[in-house]
């Protein structure tokens, strides 16, 4: 691990002050980072989540109170056919670079890997 700098400090919007919380940032190839399980953003006025970012492990888990809009074009994982991962979580999405009939994204349904264009099982 990169030497530790000092602590981030986040603004606390309801007071207008400054907080320092316990989340230490570290310098790694010149890029800050937030060296934490988890970062919350709470609406000002209900205390509601408007987004959550939380890690277990190596996972990260994007949780959204509302939509959530991209300014550039999402990017998921790409892998050959022979090559997808293990399909046993339903709802996983990536690209399959050599599909029959051309590339195509498919998604998990727990137990097969699926073209979104025809539900047909990749491969």
């Amino acid at each position: 691990m990169a030497d530790r700098v000092k602590p981030l400090k986040l603004e606390t919007p309801a007071s207008g002050g400054t907080e320092t919380d316990a989340f230490p940032t570290s310098l790694n190839k010149n890029e800050d980072f937030i060296d934490c399980r988890g970062v919350t953003i709470q609406n000002a006025t209900s205390d509601d989540e408007v987004v959550k970012i939380s890690r277990v492990d190596n996972n990260m888990t994007l949780t959204a109170g509302t939509v959530i809009v991209a300014a550039k074009p999402v990017v998921v994982p790409s892998y050959g056919v022979a090559k997808l991962p293990n399909p046993g979580v339903a709802g996983q999405i990536v690209y399959c670079n050599d599909e029959k009939g051309g590339a195509v994204l498919v998604f998990s349904d727990g137990t097969n890997w699926r073209r979104v264009t025809d539900r047909a099982i990749a491969g």
